[in-house]
């Protein structure tokens, strides 16, 4: 029993593991904050798209729904954007860590691979790239979605289409 705690306080203390710790949180908390934005992303683009399929009926609810849902998922990829940004220095730290504690090490060179990564010029295209690309794409295409509605909401169908349900509700009314 003593032995087993003796080897735990050892791999506590040892900076390698508690880096590695640290980096491991960070990197599984930013792949997991991309795969809620694409359920987010995937959620707008349905709603979106079937509101957006309701444009031919007489109303702008659909046009307003898509305008405001456009907005509002414009906010929460922002939101996004600034936790991965903050999650990715967070990584950043833990690999400078480890790349010091190799350094340092008196390990081969073939084991050392955060240096090697660092060092390697063969790896362009990075998570950061990815992830900022689709964040820029995402925020784009909800900006012209939304700008989409609102044409469609202030164009002279919708409105003659607006004043034309407004005058056969009247109709209706003074009927009865």
């Amino acid at each position: 029993m003593v032995d087993k705690k003796k080897n735990n306080t050892e791999n506590n203390e040892n900076p390698s593991n508690h880096a590695w710790r640290y980096f491991e949180l960070h990197a599984c908390q930013r792949i997991s904050l991309i795969r809620y934005f694409i359920i987010v992303l995937s959620l707008y683009v349905t709603g979106s798209g079937y509101l957006i399929a309701k444009f031919k009926d007489k109303s702008c609810m659909e046009e307003e729904g898509v305008i405001f849902f456009s907005m509002i998922f414009i906010i929460i990829s922002i939101i996004f954007w600034w936790l991965d940004n903050r999650n990715r220095k967070l990584i950043h730290i833990a690999e400078d860590s480890l790349r010091e504690y190799e350094q340092d090490s008196n390990l081969k060179d073939i084991h050392k691979i955060f240096m090697r990564e660092k060092n390697s010029s063969s790896c362009t295209i990075r998570h950061t790239f990815c992830f900022k690309t689709l964040f820029i794409i995402a925020i784009l295409s909800a900006c012209i979605i939304g700008y989409y509605s609102w044409n469609h909401m202030s164009s002279p169908t919708s409105q003659a289409a607006t004043a034309e349900i407004a005058h056969s509700t009247n109709k209706v009314e003074t009927t009865h």
